[in-house]
């Protein structure tokens, strides 16, 4: 694969339920993890491959982050599920000496895919860094949010 682009949408509806009734300033990890529930994509090109996340944007943002740290200090075969412990249930899969990740659906073994580990992980941290300037339009409370601040200084 080429390239790499990240995505996510989220609905605004459950946005603003979130917004006014959680106090989104002192939220913790696990419930931060629990909003922004949305839609997170993954295309790989040029071979118009992807993949459709249905699940909390903070979790799995997470998640991938820690797939890549694993992969950097020697764990070659990490895993990302949702909270659920089912659904969004990836096994990823480093080939060390190819510099090849190896990305699999294990529910159903819907879809296996093959990428330069060096390109997801720069592709990745792009998005990391969008995603946590643009949830802070969605929700603006997370500016005062400890917890959220670590988050973002974590890739400095």
């Amino acid at each position: 694969m080429k390239k790499i682009l990240f995505d996510f949408t989220l609905n605004v509806q459950n946005v603003a339920f979130e917004r006014k009734n959680l106090d989104i300033s002192n939220l913790d990890l696990d419930n931060l993890k629990g909003i922004a529930n949305g839609k997170m994509y993954i295309f790989f090109e040029p071979q118009r491959k992807y993949i459709k996340l249905e699940t909390g944007i903070i979790d799995y943002l997470l998640q991938l982050k820690n797939v890549i740290e694993e992969i950097q200090t020697g764990n070659y075969t990490p895993f990302s599920v949702s909270c659920d412990w089912y659904s969004n249930s990836l096994k990823y899969d480093f080939e060390n000496n190819s510099g090849i990740l190896i990305i699999k659906e294990t529910n159903e073994n819907l879809f296996e895919i093959k990428t330069k580990f060096k390109i997801f992980q720069k592709s990745f941290i792009k998005f990391y860094e969008k995603v946590l300037l643009d949830l802070e339009i969605y929700y603006p409370e997370l500016l005062h949010n400890d917890v959220y601040s670590n988050l973002k200084n974590q890739l400095k």
